[in-house]
């Protein structure tokens, strides 16, 4: 299961709308922590037999510079940040995530722009992978339409 933690119906907290948790160590996770989170981040949390695995910030409508030669991404879904529990890894929650959200979202390009250290794990999902056609060090977008 998965379900969007934030932006709640009413209010607009900065204040991270996850429970504390030692499984996460990304501070931005942590009860009680300032983030900057703008209108358009989505705050996502998958669970397991009501066990929190994965949490997710996703924005909706992200920019995408044109050199990335897709301009549906930005109508589309960036996944920004996600976290598997630590004792969740390798365990296929990641993938699983991923694929609740897009289900979510039929019809919507999802797309993630990750760090080098996590390219590996984004192209075992067999999604396209796009390269900045002006600037080489643009991260890599991998999508899914």
């Amino acid at each position: 299961m998965i379900r969007k933690v934030w932006p709640a119906p009413r209010g607009r907290s900065v204040v991270s709308p996850f429970e504390a948790s030692e499984e996460f160590t990304q501070a931005c996770w942590q009860a009680n922590e300032v983030i900057a989170a703008s209108p358009s981040d989505l705050f996502y949390s998958s669970t397991i037999a009501g066990e929190e695995v994965v949490r997710l910030i996703v924005v909706d409508q992200p920019e995408v510079d044109p050199g990335y030669g897709v301009p549906e991404a930005g109508d589309g879904l960036e996944i920004d940040f996600m976290e598997v529990a630590e004792s969740r890894r390798r365990q296929g929650f990641g993938t699983q995530a991923i694929e609740l959200l897009r289900r979510q979202h039929p019809g919507r390009t999802v797309f993630a722009r990750p760090p080098e250290t996590e390219e590996a794990f984004w192209q075992s999902l067999g999604w396209d992978h796009v390269r900045h056609s002006r600037n080489a060090d643009y991260p890599p977008l991998f999508l899914k339409r």
